[in-house]
Order: C-alpha cells, then sequence, then structure tokens
C-alpha cells in the first residue's frame, strides 16, 4: 500500500485523467503552485481555484481545475500565461487503516468556523496536516484594487475527528474586502507510530532555488503542496494586478548517505502589475510541505 503521486501544470481550465501504476485505494488532490495573469493589468472582483476529482476507474482520477481571475468588465484570465501545478496523491495497492487522505471539504474564513468532523484512523496520530486545494475570493457587486491576498488551510483534531480551519481574505486600501471567503482543503493523517512518509513544512519568500532539509532518513521520492500563501503590496497602497500565483511548481528529491532533501523551485508569492508595482517581500510568503516517502528497499 504505497504512498505515491503524479503531477501536471495545467490551464486554469483544463481537465485531465492521471492514470497510476496499481489500483487506488485513496486519494486526494492538491497544488503546488498556482499562477494566474491578465492580458494586461485590471481592477480584481474574483480571485479563485476549485477542483473537481474523480476516480473514473481502479487506476485513474480525472482532475477538472477551474481557476478564475476577473475584473467587472469581463477581463478574464489570460490562458496562455496562467497555470494551476496539480499534484495528485494516492494510496495504491491494498488498502491502509492507518493512513488517511480525506475528501476536500470548502470551510469560510474564520476563527469560529471549521470543517465537519472528518475520521481519522485513530485518536492517536503521529501525522496531521492540511493541504490546499482552492480557494474563493470575491468583492461584492464590482471590482478594485488589490493590497493584499491571502490563503491558508490548517488542522485541528478532537480525539479522532479531524477538522479544517480557514485562514482567508482580499482587501484593498479603503476598507473592501472579499465577501465570503472561504478555502477548500483536504487532511493527510498517519496512526502509525513509524509512518512510510513524512511531513516538512516549510515557509519561505524567495524566488531562488530552495532546499529544504528532509532529515537523516533516506527517501525513495518526495512531493511538495501548498498550505497557503499571503501577498501584499507595499507602503499599504493598492493597485491593479497583472498577475498573483504562489508555489514551486518544480522539485527533486536527493537522498544519500548524509541525509535528504527537497530542493524545489522558488518558495513565494508575488503580484505586480504594468507600472513595476510587485509584492513586498517581507510582507508575503508561501507555506508548503514537502512529503517524503520512506525508502523501503533496505
Amino acid at each position: 500500500m504505497p504512498l505515491t503521486y503524479q503531477t501536471m501544470s495545467l490551464s486554469p481550465i483544463q481537465n485531465h485523467t492521471f492514470t497510476f501504476p496499481d489500483t487506488i485505494s485513496q486519494f486526494a488532490v492538491g497544488i503546488s503552485s498556482f499562477y494566474f495573469a491578465f492580458s494586461e493589468d485590471h481592477h480584481v472582483q474574483q480571485i479563485s481555484l476549485a477542483l473537481t476529482s474523480n476516480q473514473v476507474a481502479p487506476t485513474q482520477v480525472s482532475v477538472a481545475v477551474n481557476g478564475v481571475l476577473s475584473d467587472a468588465s469581463g477581463n478574464t484570465v489570460d490562458l496562455s500565461k496562467s497555470y494551476v501545478t496539480v499534484v495528485v496523491v494516492a494510496w495504491t495497492g491494498a488498502t491502509t487503516t492507518t493512513n488517511l487522505l480525506s475528501a476536500p471539504f470548502s470551510v469560510a474564513s474564520g476563527s469560529n468556523n471549521e470543517s465537519p468532523p472528518i475520521s481519522l484512523p485513530d485518536s492517536f496520530h503521529s501525522i496531521l496536516q492540511a493541504c490546499m486545494s482552492g480557494f474563493y475570493l470575491a468583492y461584492p457587486q464590482t471590482d478594485h484594487h488589490v493590497l493584499n491576498v491571502n490563503a491558508s488551510v490548517g488542522s485541528t483534531a478532537n480525539g479522532s475527528d479531524g477538522y479544517i480551519t480557514v485562514t482567508a481574505n482580499m482587501s484593498d486600501d479603503s476598507g473592501n474586502t472579499a465577501q465570503n471567503p472561504t478555502g477548500t482543503g483536504f487532511l493527510v493523517a498517519s496512526s502509525d507510530k513509524m509512518p512510510s512518509f513524512i511531513v516538512v513544512p516549510y515557509t519561505a519568500q524567495d524566488a531562488g532555488q530552495q532546499t529544504i532539509p528532509m532529515g537523516s532518513v533516506k527517501l525513495s521520492d518526495a512531493f511538495v503542496l501548498l498550505t497557503g500563501f499571503q501577498v501584499q503590496f507595499p507602503d499599504n497602497d493598492d493597485h491593479e494586478i497583472s498577475d498573483i500565483g504562489a508555489g514551486p511548481n518544480t522539485w527533486v528529491c536527493q537522498s544519500d548517505d548524509t541525509g535528504s532533501r527537497v530542493v524545489s523551485s522558488g518558495v513565494w508569492a508575488w503580484m505586480s502589475n504594468d507600472d513595476g508595482d510587485t509584492q513586498d517581500m517581507a510582507l508575503s510568503s508561501a507555506s508548503v510541505i514537502a512529503v517524503g516517502i520512506l525508502d523501503q528497499s533496505e
């Protein structure tokens, strides 16, 4: 019952079927990065991402991406520039009762909101992690400039019940904010005392190559999932935007006698406009998890 994954960069309105080499017993679909762009800068009314997934055959999962960047005048995301890096995570082979890839849940932002209870393998959990699979941010009625955009998912537990929490918003510098913002996520959990995989959280704001230390264990493979992002223009000034994105879209797993690491493209969040305004690096960041699959060959 190995944990495995497949990844592909898709357009914001693309469908794709992922085929695994063995029967899928559980699966979840997340992202490692997204990038939405207009053909030129505009006000914004809605920024959102939704993934619809189904197991269409014993070894196949279909994913439909619906990414939106739009204003109130009919300007929408430029499909030729934009992408979503989709990651399908699966348990294959025999079923597992001690590991969980949950269904996705959409949750309203706020400290008093959480998903319905998600049954965990046990009240003891060696791993409990929420991963992002979408978000919805929209100003009511019309479009506005953008100062800040953020969305993140978290996890809590009460005994053998797990919950997903969300923080999300979009705002300008005049007090306009997103109406009823939501985030969508799923849980990765294990009750094994020695799980066959490890999870390492990592937050950064750096466009350069990143090295995520995975410890002294030997890994056979690894993948990266986005858990949240925040991006803001400097000086509390809002602007039109031409593009927005977050997260790394490539990575490799390195494992040797000194330990293991995941080397990825930039872990960061960014946005810009046609006048050269870009994010405040001190107020922007992306958060991911690197999931390392332990080498069972020895």
